[in-house]
């Protein structure tokens, strides 16, 4: 029975008890014999699909064996009068079976049609039937082609592949223009190739499947993607390069690098920590509601004041009492004064409330610090940032602050008489100190004497060694080109570093050496190597004025230029060493946000006869001074030190730990001790000067000492005071205790209950 009147008819009638028809029903069916009486069993089926909308058709299917024309005629209708044949209302005739045949150019033809299982690709199923079918036993004659989706895949790979080509070669082109140079664009368009086969690795890696047209679509997008962001930092380094600059920008948004120290406090606080981020915060919250003003820092403001005032956010925070009509008067705070910083404050609120919110909403503590990270890269903040910094001509993008990562990294290290000294990797200037240390293990120095002609030698001459391969070798780790870590640290290497030491004399021509065999590698950069020169390229700042030489600090400023550094220990046994730094004055803060940016883009070189490794590019931080440091003696720590100073940082920390190994010295008297500091080594810093030769120390070097220097080469200068504010904690591993040291100069202290 079949068609909408029999669906109608059954509705009407319901000719057999407990069985409902609708005439929405997806499907019934009747399994049943019919008896003498015409004896029915009805069962209802509820499986409608659901894609299912209109109207469907009720069939009625008899037993097998009773499948014929005869026990249709058996069939009883109820009416009126009782169960009536249905042959009284219809009649019976055998008819023949209709089919059809489908022919193409002549030639029979049968499709055979099926969908693909779901997370499967259509290209990887028709490979396998292809496969199939070669070994099959068709018969002779039998051909085969596949349609669909698949000739369409086949169509639109076609017209992906050339349009991708197309695109490229247009790129090229356009790029060509732009630079005038054939390896600008070469650059730019490699990285497309490194890009795709990053995704391509991907996804062999993780056993994704690849859509030719999705696919296809995203990799000319990724394309265009890599090209833009190549095309900025191109641009840039032009820019730099036009304005007569043979290094980065000193000050300003265009010196300012992704900010790493809020995420960096984060990701250690959320793996690390007990606390809420609420709890770490609130001293600073409170600091920023407003704090007496050290002298120092309010009189540094104050001689900045002309550079701050060009940018409306610097000015509101560190210059409220500025008048343009009055340049005597003060604008900086005064010594004591309370200095209030509200939009930092704000700043700091965003991040304590979205960890509020996340908590609120059940998630971990974890959960929720990383909630207030996503706030700061991801969120209004990282809005704020960008928006601020590119009203003034930074580079800085959401990409920029989206992309930018925490690494938690296995530090470098060096043994040292017993000790293992630990430091970050080249993306800072750490490994100077491990690789000075592995020269100077075979070397008596503590029968030379302690700050001796002959000891002071010995520590420059070993400085300069270890500078000059800083100097070419080191970059960031996490880009092109892979620095030599493993041949610098080697102490076959240093073995052959010692033995350049000219135990007469100053060298001032001393230059980086090859680590490469010492890994068992082989040297990409030999013919920049032997043109390398101790004295980088002079920067004259022909740029536009205060574009790169701002004039407010001397080289002298540069090379020592402070940063923040920070011991703890507590009785858990945690040790932390820290350098937070890059946002001093004079600070670029974009509006609203109270943040100052960091200023290390000028770390970089431009040039890649100068340091192949730290060239300015996308996505790379440039090599900084920061240099945390930490000691352990049989896998206990023993120590944590670090200081203040740019350039003299690890010629600082290299002398603590002889000053205590070596000579014997606490920790504080370590921490106060006279130092000597070498400015043979290029800075970091603005020009990048080197000065070879200048040596710089106290009166409490004898007056022979100074000559002997004098007469080994030496231009040697008297000063009251090296800067050396080093801050340090010994753990005394006899008796259980700590010992805390800082220096007597500017703002160091030490806490401890």
């Amino acid at each position: 029975i079949h068609g909408n009147q029999a669906m109608q008819w059954f509705e009407e009638h319901k000719p057999y008890t407990g069985a409902f028809f609708s005439m929405r029903a997806a499907k019934l069916y009747m399994d049943g014999a019919m008896g003498s009486r015409g004896a029915w069993l009805l069962e209802p089926y509820e499986d409608r699909p659901t894609d299912a909308e209109g109207e469907m058709d009720i069939r009625v299917r008899f037993p097998a064996e009773a499948r014929s024309l005869g026990e249709l005629a058996n069939l009883r209708v109820p009416t009126t009068s009782g169960l009536v044949p249905i042959s009284n209302f219809v009649s019976f005739a055998p008819a023949e079976r209709v089919g059809v045949i489908h022919h193409i150019n002549e030639r029979r033809v049968i499709s055979v049609e099926a969908n693909v299982g779901p997370g499967l690709l259509v290209n990887d199923q028709v490979v396998k039937l292809q496969q199939a079918l070669a070994s099959a036993d068709l018969p002779e004659g039998t051909t085969y082609e596949f349609a669909g989706e698949a000739e369409d895949q086949t169509e639109a790979m076609t017209f992906l592949i050339s349009a991708f080509f197309a695109a490229v070669v247009l790129m090229f082109m356009i790029l060509l223009l732009q630079f005038n140079s054939f390896y600008q664009p070469f650059v730019v368009m490699s990285a497309i190739i490194f890009s795709i086969a990053g995704v391509l690795l991907g996804l062999v890696v993780t056993g994704r499947p690849f859509g030719i047209v999705m696919g296809g679509v995203g990799v000319i997008a990724l394309a265009g993607i890599v090209v833009n962001n190549n095309i900025v930092l191109i641009d840039a380094y032009n820019d730099f390069r036009k304005q007569g600059m043979v290094y980065s920008p000193e000050y300003g948004p265009l010196a300012a690098v992704t900010p790493g120290t809020p995420g960096g406090l984060m990701v250690m606080l959320a793996e690390y920590g007990k606390l809420s981020l609420a709890e770490v915060l609130a001293p600073a919250m409170a600091m920023a509601r407003g704090y007496p003003i050290e002298k120092a820092q309010a009189d540094n403001i104050e001689s900045r004041r002309e550079l701050l005032a060009s940018w409306p956010g610097s000015k509101k925070v560190f210059l409220p009492h500025f008048d343009a009509n009055d340049k005597k008067l003060r604008a900086a705070p005064e010594a004591g004064e309370i200095f209030r910083q509200p939009e930092l404050l704000a700043t700091l609120q965003k991040l304590v409330d979205a960890e509020a919110e996340a908590l609120a909403a059940g998630k971990t503590r974890k959960q929720a610090i990383q909630a207030a990270y996503d706030r700061f890269y991801r969120g209004d903040i990282a809005r704020q940032l960008v928006a601020g910094s590119a009203k003034f001509g930074g580079l800085m993008t959401m990409q920029d602050l989206d992309r930018w990562q925490v690494h938690i990294e296995e530090p470098v290290t060096a043994n040292y008489k017993g000790i293992d000294v630990y430091k970050l990797t080249t993306w800072v200037q750490g490994p100077v100190m491990l690789q000075a240390l592995n020269m100077l293990e075979k070397i008596d120095i503590k029968s030379m004497g302690y700050n001796s002609a002959r000891y002071i030698h010995t520590l420059y001459q070993v400085m300069n060694l270890a500078f000059a391969d800083r100097d070419f070798y080191y970059g960031d780790p996490y880009v092109p080109p892979v620095e030599p870590i493993a041949g610098l640290l080697s102490k076959q290497y240093a073995d052959q570093r010692r033995a350049l030491i000219n135990p007469e004399r100053n060298d001032v021509g001393i230059k980086p050496g090859d680590p490469y065999p010492f890994q068992n590698g082989k040297n990409p950069y030999l013919d920049l190597l032997k043109k390398w020169q101790p004295n980088p390229p002079k920067a004259l700042a022909e740029g536009a004025e205060g574009f790169q030489q701002s004039s407010l600090m001397t080289p002298d400023e540069a090379f020592l230029a402070g940063t923040t550094s920070i011991q703890a220990a507590d009785a858990e046994g945690w040790v932390v060493s820290v350098t937070p730094s890059g946002g001093w004055v004079p600070a670029f803060i974009p509006e609203g946000t109270g943040i100052g940016l960091s200023q290390r883009m000028q770390s970089f070189v431009l040039d890649k006869a100068i340091n192949p490794f730290n060239v300015v590019q996308p996505g790379q931080r440039p090599r900084a001074t920061l240099t945390p440091s930490l000691a352990l003696k049989d896998g206990k720590p023993l120590m944590a030190f670090s200081v203040q100073g740019g350039d003299t940082q690890d010629q600082n920390l290299l002398q603590f730990f002889l000053d205590m190994v070596e000579f014997k010295m606490n920790v504080q008297q370590a921490a106060e001790a006279h130092n000597i500091l070498s400015y043979q080594m290029q800075s970091s810093f603005g020009a990048h000067q080197s000065e070879p030769g200048r040596l710089q120390l106290t009166r409490r070097v004898s007056e022979w000492d100074q000559a002997e220097l004098a007469r080994m080469g030496y231009k040697v200068e008297v000063v009251e005071r090296t800067y050396s504010p080093i801050t340090a904690i010994w753990l005394d591993q006899k008796h259980g205790t700590l010992w805390g040291g800082a220096s007597e100069q500017g703002d160091d202290y030490g806490i401890a209950w």
